[in-house]
């Protein structure tokens, strides 16, 4: 039984609990083999609905009540992840949060009590998405612990006009084929692009 915690429920997390509660119903994922539990404090806001994974009813709703409420299949706690016994008891921690504080958090934590995670992340038209690596020295070079601000996975130029993005689901796919790549024990991979737009390259 393998205990997995998806640590935020907005633009990715969202849709990465739909993904996986899908296999689950398919039984593609066997209900016996896996765990999940969910963890965000928000609630639905009607700005949302554009790019995250929830619908004018639920508006109000804490959102891992929302989800649970609508996908069924999960443990919810309506709380924030602050300190290393709210992530402990999981074996795999799917990282979709929208800070660096709360990252380096879980992070630390993993290597310190040989847990997984994969961090999975958006903004704009950017993707990254990391494997747990070696070390703590390592994974934390992809950090930046000066800065302390929650960011969208949209943009706040392309939110004011009106041009929504679609690398938050996107990430989110790719995230749910790197947690199937470790159930199933193959080896996940650094992930880092942008999808490019404007001006055609010349050959």
């Amino acid at each position: 039984m393998v205990n997995v915690l998806i640590c935020g429920a907005g633009g990715i997390g969202s849709y990465l609990t739909e993904f996986i509660i899908e296999y689950m119903i398919k039984g593609i994922i066997p209900f016996s083999s896996i765990n999940i539990e969910i963890t965000d404090y928000d609630k639905v806001e009607f700005k949302n609905l554009n790019y995250q994974n929830f619908q004018i009813d639920e508006v109000g709703k804490y959102k891992v009540v929302a989800l649970k409420n609508r996908l069924g299949g999960v443990i919810i706690k309506k709380k924030k992840v602050t300190r290393p016994k709210d992530i402990i008891n999981n074996d795999l921690i799917l990282i979709c949060v929208d800070n660096d504080t709360v990252r380096q958090l879980i992070y630390e934590t993993c290597h310190k009590y040989n847990k997984e995670f994969i961090d999975i992340r958006s903004q704009g038209k950017r993707v990254f998405c990391l494997p747990k690596g070696i070390s703590y020295e390592e994974d934390s070079k992809f950090l930046d612990l000066k800065d302390t601000t929650n960011y969208s996975c949209q943009e706040q130029k392309d939110l004011d006009s009106g041009q929504i993005q679609f690398t938050n689901r996107i990430a989110a796919s790719i995230g749910f084929q790197m947690f199937l790549n470790h159930l199933r024990k193959v080896p996940n991979h650094k992930i880092n692009f942008m999808v490019w737009g404007g001006k055609k390259w010349n050959k």
